[in-house]
């Protein structure tokens, strides 16, 4: 038996439109950009008793507390210290002079290059209680008994202090009065020799 075409109904006969085509599923190559169905996944049943992470919970490394760490003692306050603090402007003595310090060591009783020196540039304003002081980064009482003494260069590690006969100790009158005062200005390291001088206690 024939049968009719596609677009003739017993009421209306031929039709003008075309009935939908149904897929059964997407056509290889299209592309669904539609929302994604929303699947329902039943979450993970819990892990068995004793368990953890799928493994025995003995096996799991405990956890060790850090040890915490140990607040630094404050630093103390130096004397070599910048005194200036930021944002502030700092003005340098006028004048210098040139030392040269040997510490904890005759130079005239131990010849020899063997020595520990520092140079140093410090204002001729400095008393010489000032420049001990500094030099040992000390106190008053820690500087007592600590004493300086010029001496003159003679070369190949030799060294006199008859020549210039210059002992200041710490505390006493003449270690109150400047570096200038006792010879040791802006010319030392300039125009004439630096200033060496032996720092020891006696």
């Amino acid at each position: 038996m024939q049968q009719a075409p596609n677009t003739w109904r017993v009421e209306g006969g031929y039709q003008t439109f075309t009935p939908p085509i149904m897929f059964q599923g997407f056509p290889a190559g299209l592309l669904f950009l539609g929302p994604a169905p929303p699947y329902a996944v039943p979450p993970p049943p819990p892990p068995p008793p004793g368990l953890l992470y799928g493994f025995p919970s003995q096996m799991m490394l405990p956890v060790v507390p850090t040890a915490s760490k140990k607040e630094k003692a404050p630093k103390k306050k130096s004397s070599h210290d910048s005194p200036v603090e930021k944002g502030v402007n700092y003005m340098y003595p006028k004048n210098h002079t040139h030392l040269h310090v040997v510490k904890d060591r005759k130079l005239w009783e131990k010849p020899g290059t063997d020595f520990d020196l520092k140079i140093w540039k410090v204002g001729t304003g400095y008393s010489s209680n000032d420049l001990i002081e500094r030099l040992l980064d000390e106190d008053a009482d820690g500087c007592k008994g600590w004493t300086l003494t010029e001496v003159t260069e003679l070369g190949d590690g030799h060294f006199d202090k008859k020549l210039q006969a210059m002992t200041i100790a710490y505390g006493s009158d003449k270690a109150k009065g400047t570096l200038a005062s006792v010879g040791w200005n802006e010319k030392r390291g300039d125009s004439r020799p630096p200033v060496w001088v032996c720092l020891y206690k006696e």
